[in-house]
């Protein structure tokens, strides 16, 4: 019931967590503007799309562009911060709250970045 009702409030915009503190979630469709822009900025000359991707009650973003360069490992160092979850190891997510610079902490809402360069 917790994977359900954190979905269906991440699409509102707000969770509220076990402790009654309310927490803002960043939609999954702002942090991929937020990774397309810091793409652009690291990687200027190579023309990548940043989608967003239901998988089942999850919402991923996924990165792909065309050619060698810029690598995986290269994309993934740049943006990987920008990851909403981690595996927790039991077939499932963990969510984490990140601090952003102005000290308000938030859930983003995505679970995972993905990478394709074709």
């Amino acid at each position: 019931m917790e994977r359900v009702a954190g979905s269906l409030a991440a699409r509102k915009g707000v969770l509220v967590m076990a402790t009654s503190e309310s927490i803002r979630i960043i939609p999954a469709t702002e942090v991929a503007k937020i990774i397309k822009t810091e793409l652009r900025l690291a990687f200027p000359d190579v023309r990548l799309s940043v989608r967003t991707k239901w998988f089942g009650l999850h919402q991923s973003i996924v990165v792909s562009w065309k050619g060698r360069q810029p690598s995986r490992l290269e994309v993934r160092d740049t943006v990987d911060h920008l990851r909403g979850g981690q595996p927790d190891g039991l077939d499932g997510w963990q969510r984490a709250p990140i601090e952003l610079p102005s000290g308000e902490k938030v859930l983003l809402g995505n679970l995972s970045i993905m990478y394709d360069n074709e």
